[in-house]
């Protein structure tokens, strides 16, 4: 793979969360093959990290767009009927899920895992937490 591939992809990786890279190609050709040696890049590397490579045509111009975005199974986006979209998350990540057990697990108590927590717990997590006691 070419070296402008890979130090586009690399610059790519320091986006945060969001932010966009666009690359002007110099033509139709070399921006498909930038695009599908990037794609290619991309796709060899899983996980909650992604990077979402396009390409388009704007202002006279040839593009190849990098964004770096996170992604989880725990989010998702409804959109409505007027056309707005809204961020839905589920109400316990399954990370969080597996911590709760383990604290359980361990005997802490509520006060302790809310000490130890990033948000207190719910009192549907205290109620399923006694139950596994």
């Amino acid at each position: 793979m070419r070296d402008i591939v890979y130090s586009w992809y690399k610059e790519g990786k320091k986006l945060q969360e969001g932010d966009e890279l666009y690359i002007p190609c110099e033509g139709k050709k070399l921006k498909m093959s930038l695009y599908s040696d990037l794609k290619t890049l991309s796709e060899k590397e899983r996980g909650k990290e992604v990077l979402v490579i396009s390409h388009k045509y704007k202002d006279k111009t040839h593009w190849v767009t990098i964004k770096r975005e996170i992604r989880s199974n725990s989010t998702a986006w409804v959109k409505k009927k007027n056309g707005k979209i809204e961020k839905l998350s589920m109400k316990r990540s399954l990370e969080r899920e597996k911590i709760l057990k383990c604290m359980t697990q361990d005997g802490l108590n509520v006060e302790e895992m809310n000490n130890l927590l990033d948000t207190p717990l719910t009192e549907e997590e205290k109620k399923e937490m006694e139950k596994l006691k």
